[in-house]
């Protein structure tokens, strides 16, 4: 029989009052003997520090101070753990019932893994039966950044439902603190360069709470540009990632030249847009041309008389 493993759950907050004491219940209620518990605060002004004081016999630490993002909380936490098995779980978010012994048993029944890879259900507060199930399946280095290029719909990624060895994390130097929003992103793609050992489990193990209020809501233009370095910087480590970023382009500057001759054609018919799309790839300026089977599929278009409307994708 398997020891089970100590595990630690650090919780990054930020005027998080709201739910605070709800994620920490949610973990407290695991009752799993082996738990190491951190609170980690960047400076809030809200009732936080208040609740975590009255939780204060519950944590191994209690880590006040401003911070440098939600990257920077967790790394402190990262560096003060003693656990066999490091996760973090954001103060608005919530362990599901029996999360931790379902992790831990994973675990001990695989010794070899570096990672156990759950599930997590995202719920809209005030909205019961709006929910979205993620399993983590096929999480593999060129499929992740495939991913993170919008290419594929294959994988199910959610950060809070894959937990790792300590030491996967210390061996790549925590995360990097550069980035705001994708600073999970940037570090799955490290953590799977090396081809890690994962264990995959149906199990429920975390509920996401979206609101509004979170860094991860909505689709801001410097989120967008912080994605782009990443991927583009992954390139200069594994220049195997060319061809799939290069597809990530060419997708993108079709979607947008369709989307302008759309806001300009409004009435246009899918004779007329492939004709546009045609002209623009003859185009010798342009680098980013369709496919041959993009251009094979143009042409037929112009030359058949569909009884239903064609989509195609570059």
């Amino acid at each position: 029989m398997h020891t089970q493993p100590f595990i630690t759950v650090a919780i990054p907050n930020l005027n998080g009052s709201r739910w605070l004491r709800d994620a920490i219940n949610s973990i407290l209620s695991q009752n799993y003997s082996k738990l190491e518990l951190i609170f980690v605060d960047g400076g809030s002004s809200d009732e936080s520090l208040q609740i975590a004081e009255e939780y204060k016999q519950h944590f191994a630490k209690i880590i006040q101070g401003k911070d440098n993002g939600p990257g920077d909380a967790i790394n402190k936490a990262l560096r003060s753990a003693s656990g066999d098995i490091f996760h973090w779980i954001n103060s608005d978010d919530l362990l599901e019932k029996g999360a931790l012994i379902a992790i831990a048993d994973a675990f001990s029944n695989n010794p070899k893994s570096d990672a156990v890879l759950g599930c997590v259900t995202n719920f809209y507060p005030g909205e019961q039966a709006d929910t979205t199930h993620y399993n983590n399946d096929h999480l593999s280095y060129k499929e992740f950044y495939r991913y993170c290029c919008g290419l594929t719909s294959r994988i199910q990624w959610h950060q809070p439902g894959c937990w790792w060895k300590i030491d996967r994390y210390l061996s790549i130097g925590g995360i990097d603190t550069r980035y705001k929003a994708y600073f999970d992103t940037e570090l799955y793609l490290r953590l799977l360069r090396d081809n890690p050992t994962t264990t995959n489990i149906q199990s429920n193990l975390v509920r996401f709470r979206v609101h509004e209020q979170q860094i991860s809501y909505g689709s801001a233009a410097w989120k967008k540009k912080e994605l782009r370095k990443i991927l583009q910087d992954e390139l200069i480590t594994s220049p195997s990632l060319k061809q799939i970023y290069r597809e990530r382009l060419r997708i993108y500057y079709w979607n947008k030249r369709l989307k302008r001759y759309d806001r300009t054609s409004p009435s246009a018919g899918y004779k007329d847009v492939a004709k546009f799309c045609l002209e623009v790839a003859a185009d010798p300026s342009i680098r980013l041309r369709p496919s041959c089977g993009t251009k094979a599929t143009l042409q037929s278009m112009l030359s058949s008389s569909p009884k239903t409307h064609h989509d195609f994708v570059a």
